[in-house]
């Protein structure tokens, strides 16, 4: 369902479930927040010292959770939970990724509350 016409607006929404062995009617009305932008990476870098990974990140709006996902082999990725209920991650020496020896490839992937996802260009970085 699209419901982009009604961004940033409060709209009532609510589902029905009828069961047709007791003939029961569940009605779940509510009231919910339109949200269909996704947020935006304003700015991104990152730095590597010796086997740390540093990085900097700061979106357009507060995010549910920012990832960091390394692409392993073929379709194999990890994903690190970054941070939760953020705007940014900073280059705090307490936040940094310990890497192993050769070449490692990241994207950054942020999650509104919505469920709206960005995910930064990959990059690469060698140890």
């Amino acid at each position: 369902m699209d419901l982009s016409k009604y961004n940033n607006q409060t709209i009532n929404f609510g589902f029905e479930v009828h069961d047709t062995f007791t003939f029961d009617t569940l009605r779940k009305p509510s009231i919910c927040q339109v949200d269909t932008i996704k947020p935006v990476i304003t700015s991104f870098n990152h730095r590597l010292e010796k086997t740390a990974l540093y990085l900097n990140v700061t979106l357009s709006e507060q995010a549910a959770t920012i990832h960091l996902v390394e692409n392993r082999f073929q379709d194999n990725e990890d994903k690190t939970k970054l941070c939760t209920k953020c705007q940014s991650y900073g280059f705090d020496k307490s936040k940094k990724r310990l890497l192993s020896k050769g070449n490692h490839r990241f994207r950054i992937v942020a999650t509104d509350y919505a469920g709206n996802q960005v995910e930064s260009e990959m990059f690469t970085v060698s140890v």
